[in-house]
């Protein structure tokens, strides 16, 4: 829960009286578009839009009824209906007041919102609003200095949404039983539904964040395995995680909101690994496919993530110890295909023996190519397949076909299946 101060909370709470106003925060909240900080937020603004009009919620909407009707009916209808010239009035009467143009133009996207949801029309799109502040994204230097002085709780706010790209709501929401360790045993895996959109996403913390997130949850709950599976990582509510990060960033002189971290990942990320790698990540929807897209599989995800992992640490760790360097060349043979399973198997000899990084190089080289072996040995066992895209196989079974993501839906309605996504984005369907 975000903690309102008594007079905003009082507001909020006459609003909510009115069943027009219940309505509207629920329609808003169906299509997955607001969490409670934008619930708060809308509240907040429409108060301001309320007021400026001297009305309550039900007189306004009478009032906008009536006019409506005696639009409809005139001979020249105007160029604004009444509802939209009362938003452009507000916009003008808050700009004189003092209000910052953003500031204004956010209560007019809120009425608009609650005019059009109870059904007054409201053609006007929201006025765009000159960019009246430039942020500017702290550097790779200022953040490491600030981790250094940091404490462990602002450690591990900052970490988390660092290594993620994610919203405040969902870092807040993570629980301990959302963390998966076997893909990677340095990492931790989050696959997870966003709280704000109705997204699925995938992403990775860092190693730095993940031994970070260990250390945190041993210290409250003792042994890993007597850590409830909803246990919070970060158990608190938003107005928390902000004076954290706040602090975080004031520590050096820097300042920081949540969302600078969001930011942060997109523009540091996308010239690496591509918007679409991101936006999968980070749970923004992506241009063209809608809520509709296949997240890449868990060691997919982990290839990608490690590209631009040196982007999101703190404190990256030199590669000079024995440990480091076997442990890069894990990964680095994972990225060759080596599959998880062996590569963790691979990793306890490592770390039991005494074995050096050139015996280790070794060792793995020697797995890839006996990998590779039987793969190409399991290809030509396997009867042929036809995957050209034409509708006959030359076995009559084992069936596959690639095909464009905007072919797929009818294909599934007649019994195909998703059998593997390419990384062209065409996706591989079978009928096996």
């Amino acid at each position: 829960m975000i903690n309102i101060p008594k007079e905003r909370a009082e507001a909020m709470k006459w609003l909510l009286q009115f069943e027009e106003v219940k309505q509207w925060l629920d329609g808003v909240k169906s299509q997955r578009t607001g969490s409670e900080k934008t619930r708060i937020n809308y509240l907040d603004h429409f108060k301001v839009f309320i007021k400026y009009m001297d009305m309550t919620p039900t007189e306004l909407l009478a009032k906008a009824w009536s006019e409506q009707k005696r639009e409809m009916t005139a001979e020249k209808p105007p160029a604004k209906t009444w509802a939209e010239q009362q938003a452009v009035n507000c916009i003008d009467f808050l700009v004189k007041q003092g209000r910052k143009k953003g500031g204004a133009v956010q209560v007019y996207g809120v009425a608009r919102s609650f005019f059009r949801y109870n059904g007054i029309q409201f053609k006007a799109k929201t006025p765009q609003a000159s960019v009246e502040t430039i942020y500017r994204l702290p550097s790779n230097q200022q953040l490491a200095q600030a981790w250094k002085i940091a404490t462990l709780e602002q450690r591990l706010a900052a970490g988390i949404l660092r290594s993620t790209g994610m919203r405040p709501e969902d870092a807040l929401a993570l629980v301990w039983s959302d963390l998966q360790w076997q893909y990677d045993s340095s990492r931790a895996y989050i696959e997870k539904l966003s709280q704000k959109e109705d997204l699925r996403f995938n992403v990775y913390l860092t190693a730095e964040t993940s031994e970070l997130v260990r250390l945190e949850m041993r210290k409250r709950f003792g042994d890993v395995n007597a850590i409830p599976e909803d246990a919070k990582l970060l158990d608190y509510n938003y107005n928390n995680l902000l004076g954290l990060i706040r602090r975080f960033g004031e520590n050096v002189g820097l300042k920081l909101s949540p969302k600078y971290f969001r930011k942060l990942f997109r523009t540091r990320c996308s010239p690496i690994i591509g918007k679409d790698a991101v936006q999968k990540m980070a749970a923004w929807k992506i241009p063209g496919a809608g809520k509709h897209y296949f997240l890449p599989a868990p060691e997919d995800c982990l290839k990608t993530y490690l590209e631009i992992e040196r982007l999101l640490t703190f404190e990256p760790k030199t590669v000079a110890d024995k440990e480091q360097i076997i442990e890069n060349l894990i990964i680095s043979a994972v990225a060759q295909g080596l599959p998880l399973e062996k590569a963790q198997e691979m990793r306890n000899i490592f770390q039991a023996g005494a074995f050096k990084p050139e015996e280790a190089a070794v060792e793995i080289r020697k797995a890839i190519e006996q990998f590779k072996g039987k793969e190409e040995q399991k290809k030509r066992s396997e009867p042929e397949t036809a995957t050209d895209g034409g509708t006959r196989c030359t076995n009559g079974v084992h069936c596959q076909r690639i095909v464009a993501e905007e072919e797929l839906e009818p294909l599934l309605m007649q019994g195909w299946r998703v059998a593997a996504v390419l990384p062209s984005g065409k996706v591989v369907i079978s009928n096996e």
